[in-house]
This record gives structure tokens, sequence and C-alpha cells, in this order.
């Protein structure tokens, strides 16, 4: 109760989203955690994050969080969140003691994620930045569709160049950065990437392109990316993360880009979430796995494949 208190001190105008929970009875996760839909969500359909409506790729996080435990000291290390949106990754991060640096490009969405940072004690250890992510800094033109679809602000971008002549047809201009100039210019460091998560409607590819040196120097234990049927940019990521040293499989077993046995599956991993929507592929740094004492004994105890 404190906690959204001092939510809506700090945002009073976000609270016109409707109010929605995981239960972590239901999700088979640790805590408990509460949002908003936001008001930069009006796309939301009913039942569409609803209550008890969990996504595989949270139990999943919980489970890699937790086995962590004790492992290692959380303020030596942080997560990199594209693709903020209402915060609901960001937010499972924090819950763990782990400082998150999250992208979200769209400021109503900002609003959101902030205040529900907040009204899970969470806020301190989140940091929004606004921006969306790409293989280069630049300036995106948005422009949202008269009809909204299950995608966050529904609508097309163009990335623009130095002429913005064309403005005036935008619904919204969106600033762009790369994930190597923050590695520069806004990530601590005194700490090094734990996980690095990205699910930005199709711009995956360009993020991943956009973190060359973050990739070759302070490469993420995990990567997890959304891979969306029909772009053509599940391969290009994938060979551009082997190039790293990252081992590449998914948790779901209706994702039809990996064929039969190229990619293993936690067997056990399906009865613990109830709803499976995402396409995400989970991407696994083996030298880092392998060589740094804190991860050897990790797969274990966690829903990740024998690859080793």
């Amino acid at each position: 109760m404190a906690c959204l208190q001092l939510a809506i001190q700090l945002y009073p105008d976000s609270l016109l989203g409707k109010y929605r929970v995981h239960m972590k009875t239901a999700c088979n996760i640790t805590h408990n955690f509460h949002y908003l839909s936001g008001r930069g969500d009006t796309w939301i359909g009913a039942g569409y994050y609803s209550t008890y409506n969990c996504f595989r790729q949270h139990a999943w996080l919980d489970a890699f969080y937790t086995a962590l435990r004790g492992r290692i000291r959380t303020k030596d290390w942080y997560v990199i969140d594209v693709g903020g949106n209402l915060g609901q990754e960001p937010i499972l991060a924090a819950m763990h003691h782990f400082h998150t640096y999250t992208f979200e490009p769209f400021p109503e969405n900002v609003e959101s994620l902030n205040f529900n940072a907040a009204m899970n004690c969470a806020h301190k250890r989140v940091t929004a930045i606004v921006k969306g992510t790409s293989s280069s800094v630049g300036t995106l033109c948005f422009k949202e569709k008269s009809s909204r679809t299950r995608v966050s602000h529904a609508g097309t971008g163009v990335k623009m160049g130095k002429s913005l002549a064309a403005t005036a047809k935008c619904s919204l201009l969106l600033n762009l950065t790369t994930l190597d100039i923050e590695l520069m210019e806004s990530f601590d460091a005194q700490r090094k990437p734990l996980l690095l998560k990205i699910d930005n409607e199709g711009s995956e590819l360009a993020t991943l392109q956009g973190a060359s040196t973050l990739l070759a120097t302070q490469p993420p234990l995990v990567v997890i990316f959304e891979s969306i049927h029909g772009l053509g940019t599940y391969k290009p990521c994938v060979a551009l993360l082997h190039e790293h040293g990252y081992s590449v499989f998914s948790v779901s077993a209706s994702d039809s880009y990996f064929a039969p046995g190229e990619t293993p599956i936690h067997a056990g991993f399906k009865e613990q979430v109830k709803t499976a929507v995402s396409l995400d592929v989970y991407a696994v740094h083996m030298p880092t796995l392998r060589t740094r004492p804190e991860f050897s004994k990790l797969l274990g105890d966690m829903p990740l494949p024998g690859v080793i």
C-alpha cells in the first residue's frame, strides 16, 4: 500500500490504465507483481495481460534469477531490457535485486513503466531510457495505424535522415540509440551485463547489430529476443549470436523456426506456465558459462538445455 501511494504521488497522471496483477501461485514465479495497463496501451484487448495470463518468458526469467540467488552478488551485475512496454521484465529483475536499464521510445509507455516500478517498490532499480534501439543513432517517423492490433502502439516506422521535412506526416518522432553507445554513456561501468532482452517488434536484428562492442567485450550471459514470423530476421540474429559464442535454443515447442532436433527444449518447462503466447528465442554465451565458476553449474539448476 505504501508503494502504491508513492507511485500515485510520483506519477499522478498514470492512473488511467486498468489494474493487473501477476499472481505467483498462478504464474509459478517468486513474487506477486502489479501493474497498470497504462494510457499508451489502449490496444490491450479483453483478457490479454489479464490477472492469470502468464507469459512463458516471465516464468523463465524468474527461474533464472532464482537459480542465481546466493551464487552471484546482484550489485555486480545489471540487466538490459529493450522494449520496456509496461515494465514487467524490468520489475521482475528489480524484485530479484538486479538493476535494469530499460529502453522504451513511447513517452506514454514510459509513464506507465515508471508508475508500475514505483507501485512494486522497484523504482530505484529501474532506469527508463526514453529511446528505441537500432544499428545506428537516428530518428524514427512513427505513423499510427487506424486500427489497433495486439502490438503496442500498432503502426509503422520509417527511419529518417537529416531532413525532417516530412515530420508533419508522423504521429510521433522517436529517438533511436545503440546499445554500444549506451554501454559507454549510460550503463554502470562498475557492473557487468547479466542478461539482455530484446522485444521491439521487428527491430531485434538492428539492435544486435548496434551491440557489436557489447557482445564482443562484455557479452551478457543470456540474450532473449523475439522472433516474428515473416520478417526474415531469425537466421541473421542466430548467425550474429553464433559469431559471439552463443548457443541458441527455444523453450517453446511450437516455434516452427527450429527443425526437429535442431535445438533442445526443456521437457518439463511446458507445465510451468498456463499460457504461452510469445516466440521468444534464448541464447546462452557458452564461454562465460564454462569459465566463470558462479555460472558453471547453472545448467543443472535451470530450465536450460544441456548443451555443454
